[in-house]
């Protein structure tokens, strides 16, 4: 039997290892500095992607149009 490859699996925000894994898709939350992450390690990739509140993400739209607007005007 062929053994699969593992991944190693780090926090984006802070660097601390979280887990290995060959095939993961999971919701965790680093020990470290408390982001919650989506992790997914599927087909010899890993993406790790931290997850924003729904303030967070409002914020995120807001300054997107603000920066678009300012974009718009030049």
């Amino acid at each position: 039997m062929m053994k699969m490859k593992r991944y190693i699996v780090t926090c984006p925000v802070c660097g601390k290892i979280l887990f290995r894994a060959s095939n993961s898709d999971a919701d965790v939350q680093c020990s470290k500095c408390n982001s919650a992450l989506s992790v997914e390690v599927e087909e010899g990739r890993v993406t790790v992607v931290e997850m924003l509140s729904e303030q967070q993400s409002q914020e995120m739209a807001k300054r997107a149009l603000a920066y678009h607007r300012a974009q718009c005007k030049n």
